[in-house]
């Protein structure tokens, strides 16, 4: 099984990935970090040998603000193994903060108009559903709460 950790940048990927691991293994109904390994997607290759195990759940981090040089991939990903996607947000208010933690002065226009976010979003979840890929929705706060997809659009704004 191969889960996809996904969100916009700043939203805490690599936090969930490192810091809430027994959080992440039983959204991922998992029971221990054998069956747990993080792959870069940009580093991934299809020769790589974790097409192979099925007993793994691999955890993909995408940023899906560049959604189009994901999706020839989403297709391969489904017909190799069984995947599910897991999409991280928060409210907006906490995100901008995010943003400006990390370093920029000014978040830039793409980052910081709550309008474009949401859209981006909807487009992830029409290639979820387009693959015919399943997800949860997770706030990527606190507890890491899985939620209806309409509390999660409500939480975003």
């Amino acid at each position: 099984m191969i889960s996809i950790i996904s969100g916009p940048s700043c939203v805490g990927k690599s936090y969930f990935l490192k810091n809430k691991r027994e959080r992440l293994l039983e959204i991922a109904n998992l029971e221990s970090d054998d069956e747990f390994e993080v792959v870069n997607w940009e580093k991934l290759t299809y020769e790589d040998d974790i097409w192979e195990d099925g007993s793994k759940i691999i955890c993909i981090h995408l940023n899906f603000m560049e959604i189009n040089k994901k999706k020839a991939g989403l297709s391969i990903i489904k017909k190799v193994n069984p995947v599910s996607a897991i999409i991280l947000g928060v409210p907006y208010s906490e995100y901008k903060v995010r943003i400006e933690l990390r370093g920029e002065r000014k978040p830039s226009r793409r980052y910081a108009r709550l309008l474009h976010i949401v859209n981006r979003y909807k487009d992830w979840i029409n290639e979820l559903n387009k693959n015919e890929i399943p997800y949860v929705f997770v706030e990527a706060i606190g507890d890491y709460k899985v939620l209806e997809e309409e509390e999660f659009f409500r939480m975003l704004k």
